[in-house]
């Protein structure tokens, strides 16, 4: 008999809307809700992420199992709305997006709209609604935890590096076989951001360059900037950014 809860129609609710990215949401309705009798042999150990693949009594409908990654799992261990690329964690990737959108505009409204970028525009108040600027900044940098890994990015880490030592503590012949593969199987917290060129580090070192100017003017000029508040926080987060893209140049 087929179970009827196996058919069900609407939003299968994916954590991101990246289609490459195929996570499912904390409480997506596929969850516990794959064939009731179906067992390892059926679905494999592991899903997407090297994880077990059946959790609780019954496997979730897709590549992934939601409860696997963590045992205290919620909303925020799968997805973080900074996480831009929606490659499982915010790191300098990100703040290369808002640096490029600085100072941009709105393309409709006075100013120049080069770069624009609207997830960037993170304050949408006053006189920072239709661009990125100091306000963004202070939301960017307040609101967002710096070096934010999902669950499930950290278990592909934790899988690929366990397979790959795993590799090669073996014999001779698979060692050399863990050498050759060693690219597909092992990253390491250096390789997860991604190799970024020359030309996009210059204008991200002009970019931050820029906002320390501006927001030391007006600090300067002892106007009262509500964002400005925490600014040796900013100060010392961007003035590490700088030191970090010119070690890698």
């Amino acid at each position: 008999m087929v179970d009827e809860q196996l058919h069900f129609a609407g939003n299968p609710c994916f954590a991101y809307t990246d289609p490459n990215n195929l996570h499912l949401a904390y409480n997506s309705p596929c969850k516990d809700m794959g064939n009731p009798v179906h067992t390892f042999e059926d679905v494999g150990l592991y899903d997407i992420d090297g994880e077990e693949r059946i959790v609780d009594v019954r496997v979730d409908i897709g590549a992934d199992e939601i409860d696997s990654c963590d045992d205290d799992l919620s909303e925020d261990d799968i997805y973080h709305p900074r996480d831009w690329n929606a490659d499982g964690s915010v790191n300098m990737e990100e703040f290369l997006n808002f640096s490029g959108a600085w100072l941009s505009c709105e393309p409709n409204f006075p100013g120049d709209p080069n770069h624009w970028n609207p997830v960037c525009n993170l304050d949408k108040t006053g006189d920072s609604e239709h661009k990125i600027d100091l306000a963004d900044l202070e939301i960017f940098i307040s609101e967002t935890p710096w070096l934010w890994t999902a669950c499930w990015k950290q278990a592909q880490m934790n899988r690929s590096e366990t397979i790959y030592y795993s590799m090669m503590s073996g014999s001779e012949s698979m060692m050399s076989v863990s050498l050759e593969s060693s690219a597909v199987f092992y990253e390491s917290s250096e390789t997860e951001i991604q190799a970024v060129k020359i030309s996009e580090l210059n204008s991200m070192e002009k970019s931050i360059v820029q906002i320390l100017a501006l927001a030391k003017k007006e600090t300067l000029k002892g106007q009262e900037c509500p964002y400005l508040e925490e600014w040796a926080e900013i100060e010392a987060f961007l003035e590490d950014c700088l030191v970090d893209i010119r070690d890698r140049k």
